[in-house]
């Protein structure tokens, strides 16, 4: 289950990235095999822009990616234009000549900063780029909008009992954890947890403070072992 989910709330000016970290990519006999590690966020080398993918990863996944990472493609562009041609040549490219593969179509999450503010976009399949709130993409995108409609429903009895208040950065952030994981709960597959946060003047890239601990827990158990076997 891939499970992308952004979120951009102009009061306290933040726009967030969550994922998980399975992936799912075409090997050399066209037969897609999903991974666990690979990473579905990426932030361009200037540090302005992040984005995560959703859908099939190949070769021209990942020439693209790094075109948008080096800057080759003009973001700034994409976004003023609201048209992503890039994406939308891969993705037509992708569903074949004969008919319809919707299960190899790509699309991306974007978030970017300018030094005053955040922005938060959906780049669809077929070029389409759409300036958003919240939004998701994946296999998990329904379970994140049962958890943003549960949420509602909960905040909405706070305001109705006085005891709502203004949402802070932690609870943005706190949020797209939480839909992520809600998500990832109907998939024993789905594992790991990635986020990039950004101020409109700083990115941070968290992905190294979300590894998932099994090297911790293992060389633990190690040493614990080898303690016992020792004595």
């Amino acid at each position: 289950m891939t499970t992308i989910f952004g979120m951009r709330y102009s009061d306290v000016n933040l726009a967030v990235l969550g994922a998980d970290r399975q992936s799912t990519m075409i090997n050399g006999v066209d037969t897609p095999q999903k991974y666990i590690g690979g990473r579905k966020l990426w932030i361009s080398d200037d540090g302005t822009y992040a984005f995560g993918h959703s859908g099939i990863r190949g070769e021209d996944l990942i020439q693209l990616v790094n075109n948008m990472k080096t800057g080759k493609i003009d973001l700034a562009d994409v976004i003023e234009t609201g048209k992503f041609e890039q994406l939308r040549k891969l993705n037509i490219d992708r569903l074949g000549t004969k008919r319809l593969d919707p299960s190899k179509e790509s699309g991306f999450l974007l978030i970017n900063r300018d030094g005053t503010t955040t922005n938060l976009y959906t780049c669809w399949p077929f070029g389409d780029v759409e300036p958003r709130i919240w939004t998701e993409i994946g296999s998990g995108a329904e379970r994140v909008q049962d958890y943003i409609k549960s949420l509602q429903i909960l905040n909405e009895a706070k305001s109705y009992l006085g005891n709502d208040k203004p949402m802070a950065p932690d609870d943005v952030i706190r949020v797209v954890a939480e839909g992520v994981r809600y998500a990832q709960a109907k998939d024993i597959y789905s594992s790991g947890l990635d986020m990039v946060i950004m101020t409109p003047t700083q990115t941070f890239d968290c992905f190294p403070d979300l590894q998932d601990d099994f090297a911790k827990r293992i060389t633990a158990l190690q040493k614990k072992v080898k303690e016992k076997a020792t004595k």
